[in-house]
Parts: structure tokens; sequence; C-alpha cells
């Protein structure tokens, strides 16, 4: 497996980001708010591990709103938090493409969103804040073989 450092894992974010919802990312100012939603994905198999990403509930209207072509007046909660689950999805798996060998791709688990508050970072994690449409959001990732 590749070594993933901070820039490798902003990348991987902003190209789901940008491909996903055609949102741009730049340097964030502000770490996410402590009202962020919190999303934790799972990894299983020869490599193993967590993908973890904070963000405002309201990039996940903005990321909801861009996708279904509606208002983001319009946007339900639910269909927000859904929608930081698919970024967290797509991130891990645009991620681990470029890290892991065929042999060592894991099996990815149901993205799980929480508004419990929790640390910016994994505490012995890899991590990338950035800003997104306004919007701070952080990436972690902890992985063990």
């Amino acid at each position: 497996m590749r070594t993933i450092d901070p820039d490798l894992l902003a990348a991987a974010l902003a190209e789901a980001l940008e491909t996903m919802a055609f949102i741009g990312v730049e340097p964030p100012s502000d770490p996410p708010p402590a009202e962020a939603l919190h999303v934790t994905l799972a990894f299983f198999g020869p490599i193993s591990g967590q993908l973890s990403l904070r963000a405002p509930a309201a990039l996940g209207t903005t990321i909801a709103a861009n996708l279904s072509a509606v208002d983001a007046a319009s946007v339900a909660p639910a269909q927000a938090a859904d929608a930081l689950r698919e970024l967290t999805n797509v991130t891990a798996g645009l991620l681990l493409r470029q890290v892991c060998t065929t042999a060592e791709m894991p099996q990815l688990a149901i993205p799980v969103v929480s508004a419990a508050q929790a640390d910016a970072a994994l505490h012995d994690a890899c991590s990338a804040t950035l800003c997104a449409d306004g919007h701070p959001i952080t990436v972690s990732i902890r992985t063990h073989a």
C-alpha cells in the first residue's frame, strides 16, 4: 500500500466534490464548527481502517441541491446527510484506488452519520481540511494492516 499523506487525502476529497457536486475547494479559513455532522466509513480486508469526514449540514444541503438540480431550500435534512454519506463513500473509493493494489483493495462499509461532536481528526490519523463552497470540511483516515 502506498503511503497516504494530507495532500493525497485532500486531492481525493477535492476530486470527489468537483466530480460529484461541481463544487471547487479552497484552503480552509476555519475548522468545521462543533455542530458539524460527522460521517464515518469503515473498510475491511487486507487493509482495514476508517475514513472520517466532518462538515456542516449546510454543505450537505448544497451537495444534495446540486445533485438533484433543486433549490437548496427544498432539501430535507435527511437528504443533506445522505449527500455527505455519498461524498464520504466516493472520497474513500477514489483514495483507496490510488493507494491499494488490486489484491489489497478493501470492502467498504455503509457510511454512518452522527450529529455527535467529535474530534476534528482521528488522533493517530492523517487528516486534511479544505473549504468547499464557503464551508470547512475535514477528512481523516486511519489504516492498519
